[in-house]
């Protein structure tokens, strides 16, 4: 019978959701690319891409209208630091004028009145004065102002464009009454040819609001004009020649400059919606809100095209006069302690008056990057084309076959991008569409992976025997409806079975997703009943559940979970030889971990403690030797807060203890194949100088996928090289100890064959070969009588079984196995006689 049909009499099936439906998913991840899109984290990945194809773009040829006089390191050790006095850049100006500019922009702070404490006092005193010698004593209390002495320099030149510095700030100010004068009346609206609605849908994304601080109004009376630069800026990409303050536009300083270039007032530029701006007879088409992007001024030396002098020099007549004339000369800050660099297309470095130099040039020359108006509105469709194309896409086609289709069409979009700002300077923007478009089908395809390991999964459901594979399955995969309702029948059908602490494992993983899933608490409830009254049912994994007892690690969910060196322990797993034992995540790689730790300092004081950390340096040395696939992999080793800790490979399954009960033995041939791998991983580390010394039921991993048999804690192995060797300490179980392990002779590695022996005993009878009364009685039977034959413990084991313990149960070292090597070839030749059980691992 079909296990899908026996869960529906439990009740009523579960429909998928419908957000796990495919479809819905491509609208919602469509949906939220196109609200990104107004955001400019996302553009950013636009902008990258731009500048990394704005590399393939022939230099820029060197300015022959643009030059910058860069108030630079030099230029302050010579000049004295910043900020000038205003009489000294009063001369600069007047100084400038001799190589009549185009143009001047001072790209300075100039917010800060100089003015002497006292001075309009002394004003307002001499406008008092009657005497003939007033009007010398208002000349010579103007000639005293540093700020009215800047101010009739720029008065007289006539031709210099001052910096209005705005920054980004979290509310809205309003724009100083000083700047009001300088607002320009600009429609963002766009054009009649587009519709109404279809105007949200080209808007370009938001800019947060800017506080601007103003030069003295005094300075701005006698410039002539003002422009807004940005002090925040990050790269150097495009530039906003009309920016919003407060509702308003206002110039930028490279827009205000370039217009006094061409003899233009303000009123002479006109900006026209949809197309670009004005500037006399110059038409420069801009972008999205009014911006231009200059095309990189690199040169053919990878240097910036305009050129750049130290305002000292030319104060020293350093520079020919030639180099300025007729030129639109910027004076701005350079040195590194006084404006920060920051990056440009091409892998230039800017400073604000260098970008503001290359803008102006890039301006006046045309030479600029064509941005279309519908720039965002392109995009934004190409997105939902993108989505469309997804929704009719066959689901047969999610696979891997989509994946190629898809990631073929955003290379050819990338490539359309690339090609179009090269051949006609012309940026389009495909990145995110093509983003969109891959990373959505490469979901898709996770998905439609998904669905095919489900449709096994119920295959295996319905063959009888293969429930532990299903579970393994399902359990890689997402869940949703359909694997929950998978696992649910999966656990009826394990209930069915008997094993019940697989079926808590189940509905235990169905509560990670929904902990009031159907009926899941009470059947879990009852299954841990079963377990309580009956430990024999309750096996491995009979802790997994609902209702575990929470452990150190976990003992609060509102607290972190706490972390040892860069490892976060995540839960208990036990108590090692050494000390406690936790799982770990490494967060650097994401892998699981098993870390291993002591608590020296409460164990030892004094000398004892150095002793001890020494030692456990060691010991983990010793194993993170050791490198065989039947040995637990030690990965690192540190100390922190006073405890030691080795981190280790975490590998899940159960140790074979849990086969030691007789209704749980192994097959004779499972077991046989695990004692074969157990000799090949001590025949490893006995020819690299380590013994284990506590090698039992308890120290051998069985994973439960199938795979290698682990041989763990070989943390507390000691080195028996001669010079770190002999120790008269009693370690591991006394069960399992040999006879000159008992006496406290040295041992070497047959002390771990015939731990080894033991341990087969055991798994395949359920029995020790040695016990007692005492810890006495225990230890002079394993050191004087002999053990019963594994063959009167149970009857029809193969006569080559008997051997194998015999020859590895030897009180005499020399008669047992010579090395590892001769007893898993021992263990392997009797495998052949033997059938059943599974094989694991090499044979």
């Amino acid at each position: 019978m079909r296990l899908g049909a026996r869960h529906r009499q439990d009740g009523p099936p579960v429909r998928p959701a419908l957000w796990t439906h495919h479809r819905f998913l491509i609208v919602i991840a469509a949906g939220c690319m196109v609200l990104g899109t107004y955001t400019a984290a996302l553009q950013s990945v636009e902008d990258r891409a731009y500048e990394l194809a704005a590399r393939l773009l022939p230099p820029a040829p060197d300015s022959a209208a643009v030059a910058v006089l860069a108030i630079d390191t030099a230029t302050l050790a010579r000049m004295g630091p910043w900020p000038w006095p205003h009489d000294l850049l009063a001369g600069i100006v007047t100084r400038l004028q001799d190589v009549h500019p185009r143009a001047v922009g001072l790209l300075l702070p100039l917010a800060g009145s100089q003015t002497p404490p006292g001075l309009a006092q002394l004003r307002a005193d001499a406008q008092t004065m009657n005497s003939a010698g007033a009007r010398e004593v208002r000349a010579w209390l103007a000639h005293a102002d540093p700020d009215t002495v800047l101010a009739q320099a720029l008065a007289e030149t006539r031709n210099v464009i001052l910096a209005a510095y705005g920054h980004t700030t979290s509310e809205t100010r309003p724009l100083p009454g000083a700047l009001q004068s300088a607002v320009v009346t600009a429609r963002d609206l766009l054009p009649p040819p587009y519709p109404t609605l279809l105007r949200p849908f080209l808007a370009p994304p938001g800019t947060p609001p800017q506080v601007v601080r103003a030069p003295l109004e005094s300075l701005m009376r006698g410039a002539a004009g003002v422009g807004l630069v940005h002090t925040q800026q990050r790269r150097a990409r495009g530039a906003a020649l009309l920016p919003r303050v407060d509702g308003q536009r206002l110039p930028s300083f490279a827009l205000r400059l370039a217009a006094q270039a061409v003899e233009m007032p303000m009123g002479a530029v006109v900006p026209m919606p949809g197309r670009g701006i004005q500037i006399g007879q110059l038409m420069r088409r801009t972008g999205p809100g009014y911006r231009w992007y200059p095309q990189p001024p690199r040169d053919t030396r990878g240097g910036l095209a305009v050129p750049v002098y130290s305002l000292a020099r030319w104060w020293a007549g350093e520079v020919p006069a030639s180099r300025l004339r007729q030129r639109i000369v910027l004076v701005g800050l350079t040195a590194p302690d006084q404006m920060t660099p920051f990056p440009g297309v091409g892998g230039l470095r800017y400073t604000p008056v260098t970008w503001n130099a290359a803008v102006v040039d890039s301006l006046l020359n045309g030479t600029g990057i064509t941005v279309p108006t519908w720039f965002f509105g392109a995009q934004r469709a190409l997105i939902l084309l993108l989505a469309l194309w997804l929704l009719l896409l066959p689901s047969a086609m999610h696979g891997r076959r989509g994946l190629w289709l898809s990631g073929a069409l955003a290379l050819l979009l990338l490539n359309a991008e690339v090609l179009a700002l090269v051949t006609h300077l012309l940026w389009l923007p495909l990145t995110l569409p093509a983003v969109f478009l891959v990373t959505t089908q490469m979901v898709l395809a996770v998905g439609h992976r998904m669905r095919g390991i489900v449709a096994a999964a119920h295959a295996a459901l319905q063959t009888q025997g293969r429930l532990d594979e299903a579970f393994e399955i399902l359990c890689r995969c997402p869940l949703d409806a359909a694997v929950v309702e998978s696992l649910y029948s999966l656990g009826q059908e394990f209930e069915r079975r008997r094993q019940f602490p697989k079926a808590m494992a189940v509905y235990a993983r169905i509560a990670r997703h929904d902990a009031a899933y159907r009926d899941i608490r009470e059947r879990h409830g009852r299954l841990a009943s079963v377990a309580e009254h009956f430990p024999s049912a309750a096996g491995a994994g009979a802790g997994v559940g609902l209702g575990a007892t929470k452990t150190l690690v976990m003992n609060d969910p509102r607290v972190e979970k706490p972390m040892l060196g860069r490892y976060r322990l995540e839960r208990e797993l036990g108590k090692g030889t050494m000390g406690m034992v936790y799982l770990g995540a490494d967060p650097k790689i994401g892998r699981p971990v098993a870390i291993k730790t002591l608590a020296l300092s409460q164990e030892f004081e004094g000398s004892a403690l150095q002793a001890a950390e020494q030692r456990f340096l060691q010991e983990a040395q010793a194993a993170g030797r050791l490198d065989h696939p039947n040995i637990v992999t030690i990965y690192d080793v540190g100390e922190e807060h006073d405890v030691a800790y080795i981190a280790m490979d975490y590998v899940e399954g159960e140790n074979l203890e849990s086969f030691t009960a007789p209704d749980r033995r192994l097959p004779v041939g499972e077991v046989l194949d695990v004692g074969a791998q157990v000799a090949d991983a001590l025949d490893y580390a006995h020819h690299r100088g380590v013994v284990h010394r506590d090698i039992k039921p308890g120290n051998i991993l069985y994973p439960c996928d199938g795979g290698n048999i682990k041989v763990t804690d070989f943390g507390i192995a000691s080195l028996t090289d001669s010079h770190h060797t002999r120790t008269g300490t009693l370690l591991g179980s006394p069960s399992y100890m040999s006879p000159e392990q008992v006496a406290g002779d040295r041992v070497d590695g047959a002390t771990d064959l015939y731990s080894l022996g033991v341990t087969l005993y055991q798994l395949l009878t359920a029995q020790l070969p040695f016990t007692g009364d005492s810890l006495a009685t225990l230890m002079y039977r394993i050191a004087h009588q002999r053990h019963v034959d594994i063959r009167k413990q149970r009857r029809g084991l193969p006569a080559c079984v008997g051997r194998v313990i015999n020859t590895a149960l030897q009180k005499d070292p020399k008669k047992r196995y010579s090395d590892g090597a001769a007893m898993a070839a021992a263990l392997r030749k009797c495998r052949q006689q033997v059938k059943g059980g599974r094989r694991r691992g090499p044979n």
